[in-house]
């Protein structure tokens, strides 16, 4: 019997969270289960897109990673293929509120909603990270079910904790500096009352706080490096701005934390309000309380224990990757027998 066809088209860095965890991961796993995957980066230009698509075989399984084609284009793909995805794990149809001009960005919010949304209803089955993500398009397209992401990097083992330090750790890209800004205040606050604590950020730039340089440790950022350094801290944070970019983040991060052991503390925002029991296996917070909590927990490593165990628990329970390739499968089986 020949293998299925599946083309995986990625949008963007083969090393982000978005590509490297939700998909590329998983391609063995396709190929075990019978599908023959081909990989295609998203070509910049539309002309260079419409080479791609026509060489795609007709009636194969196409999935569009993380971006929004013009109903043009998309029309062209929906003509090669037997059943269509489209996956998202950010809210790529808003402009982000901490990056570009204010009035470029309503100009791009415009353009979106009227040539890019537009094509939504295209799509057999949208994937999303979250009920936020999902709730956005719903209106637009019924036709989603959620997959969250699962961090399947194999984490460095016979990793020894620094019981003297008190390591908050924070993982992500220079481009998201501002969440870490949005609380900056309170963690500069929390460090000055606690000489043995520092905030380690893995990153592909450096952070800093004037005035507590020497508590700030800054991890440049790689698979090993990330795995590693959360490894060796106390409490990994996740906090949001409290815009709606924010309320679409799949809350990765924490999902990397549990996975690895380590007791979360989160903005109590969004995603991360349906994942976390605050106080069982994580904390949820309010963006003006991190301070006041970061101190009771500063003091009482049982409580952090425990959150760390039951978090750990939460991710075997629902974030494990054979969890999430068996919904990609059974999600996969369910919509080509509808479009047949």
């Amino acid at each position: 019997m020949r293998n299925q066809i599946f083309y995986l088209y990625v949008n963007g860095n083969r090393v982000t969270p978005s590509t490297r965890l939700r998909w590329l991961n998983y391609i063995d796993d396709f190929k075990a289960a019978g599908w023959d995957v081909r990989v295609l980066e998203c070509a910049p230009s539309r002309s260079e897109r419409r080479i791609q698509f026509e060489s795609m075989e007709k009636g194969s399984t196409i999935l569009v990673q993380k971006k929004l084609l013009a109903f043009a284009e998309l029309k062209q793909l929906k003509s090669r293929s037997g059943s269509l995805f489209l996956d998202v794990d950010d809210a790529i149809w808003r402009t982000h509120p901490h990056k570009g001009n204010p009035y470029v960005n309503f100009l791009k919010k415009v353009y979106k909603r009227v040539f890019l949304l537009s094509a939504i209803p295209l799509y057999d089955k949208i994937i999303c990270a979250n009920e936020a993500l999902a709730f956005d398009l719903r209106p637009i397209n019924p036709r989603i079910d959620i997959v969250p992401t699962s961090p399947s990097d194999s984490e460095t083992t016979g990793v020894v904790k620094d019981d003297e330090i008190f390591r908050i750790v924070w993982t992500g890209t220079r481009a998201n500096f501002f969440y870490l800004d949005e609380i900056k205040d309170q963690i500069t606050s929390f460090l000055k009352g606690h000489d043995r604590a520092e905030l380690c950020v893995i990153s592909d730039g450096e952070y800093s706080i004037d005035g507590s340089s020497s508590q700030i440790r800054n991890i440049p950022w790689s698979t090993d490096n990330e795995s590693l350094w959360i490894q060796k801290s106390s409490l990994g944070i996740m906090p949001l701005t409290l815009d709606e970019w924010s309320r679409g983040k799949s809350a990765f991060k924490l999902i990397k934390y549990m996975k690895l052991g380590l007791p979360v503390m989160a903005t109590d925002f969004g995603f991360q309000k349906d994942m976390i029991k605050s106080g069982e296996n994580g904390i949820l917070v309010d963006n003006s309380d991190w301070q006041k909590v970061l101190n009771r927990l500063f003091d009482n490593p049982l409580h952090l224990q425990q959150m760390a165990e039951a978090g750990h628990q939460t991710y075997l329970d629902s974030y494990a990757p054979e969890i999430i390739f068996k919904a990609y499968l059974e999600i996969f089986k369910t919509v080509k027998e509808a479009v047949q």
